[in-house]
């Protein structure tokens, strides 16, 4: 079989050419200890594989493979999260990366997965033609430009005044804080109809990749922050950076919901910040007259190969939330 697992000195060869191009302000050392780091981690060594393709002993295309959990109903599906997927340069235009491709979709049937699913950096068009359907792909920008605007946003938010001083209800999403995400994740999960299963490991993943970018990129890599209700029924994740509040998710009870999008409008106004964005996943029905975008990156696209999966990639809003862009 073409594909294999890679080692490390295989990688390393990988991420020498992609650090050029998917480096998010790292040094090429900072880069390779960043992936390292990320290979090494608990949750990783568990659901995360690094495939190479070779042809003739050569190192042609390469990808990452991580076991994901989507969830339908409270009822777990095991899918293959396809990532990082890159053609070296020397061998492209030769069709590789379709036949890596491939190659995955058929292992992902051996071992009994359910679908595929994978945020296309690309557009649709090249993972269409493999079999891949677009799950959504729109984003909303709600522009800030006086306080005007933020008053009638707030009006039309809703939600109560926060029982306490907003400094006190946000701060950083450090490991600390898993356990609270967590708890509340899983029962807005269980009222879904669809999303990704997270563990307390993989929380732990996600922010840890999150925290290393924060302290180590050159790019000023804004860190995540959490906001929560004073009753503590819920909780926003959101990142603040070049005048953008962007929001990543909103989780929470209905009647938390309305409260954590007034304190959103709040911290962005206090921060002068210019926007709101984020993607559709996220957008309340109480703000849905904000004007949406397609994306131009991050696409979300699922392969079923399961019969009950076929249909979720019709759901509107997309319901897969950013933090789990692989």
């Amino acid at each position: 079989m073409p594909i294999e697992v890679a080692e490390w000195r295989e990688i390393l060869r990988v991420l020498r050419e992609t650090c050029k191009i998917w480096s998010p302000g790292l040094d090429r050392s900072h880069y390779n200890l960043y992936i390292s780091r990320q290979l090494g981690h608990p949750w990783a060594r568990k659901n995360y594989r690094f495939f190479v393709y070779k042809v003739k002993g050569a190192i042609v295309a390469s990808c990452k493979l991580y076991t994901m959990e989507l969830r339908a109903r409270s009822r777990g599906y095991k899918f293959a999260g396809v990532a990082a997927v890159y053609t070296m340069e020397a061998h492209r235009g030769l069709g590789y990366a379709s036949r890596l491709i491939e190659e995955v979709i058929e292992l992902a049937g051996r071992e009994g997965f359910a679908g595929l699913y994978l945020f296309s950096d690309i557009g649709a068009e090249f993972y269409e033609r493999l079999g891949f359907s677009l799950a959504g792909n729109r984003e909303f920008r709600i522009e800030l430009p006086d306080e005007g605007a933020g008053d009638r946003l707030l009006g039309e938010a809703g939600g109560g005044e926060a029982t306490a001083p907003l400094e006190q209800l946000t701060f950083p999403a450090e490991p600390a804080c898993i356990p609270f995400l967590d708890r509340h994740y899983q029962r807005w999960l269980a009222r879904q109809p669809l999303g990704v299963g997270r563990s307390p490991e993989y929380w732990s993943y996600k922010i840890s990749r999150e925290l290393y970018l924060h302290r180590h990129s050159s790019w000023s890599w804004p860190a995540l922050e959490v906001t929560t209700t004073g009753a503590g029924d819920g909780y926003a994740l959101m990142e603040h950076g070049s005048g953008t509040l962007r929001v990543l998710e909103v989780v929470g009870t209905a009647e938390a919901v309305p409260q954590l999008w007034r304190q959103l409008l709040v911290i962005a106004l206090a921060r002068k910040s210019r926007r709101l964005r984020g993607w559709e996943s996220v957008l309340p029905p109480v703000l849905s007259g904000a004007p949406l975008n397609e994306r131009s990156w991050g696409w979300p696209m699922i392969l079923p190969l399961a019969a009950e999966a076929s249909g979720w990639f019709r759901l509107d809003p997309c319901p897969l939330l950013e933090l789990d862009h692989l």
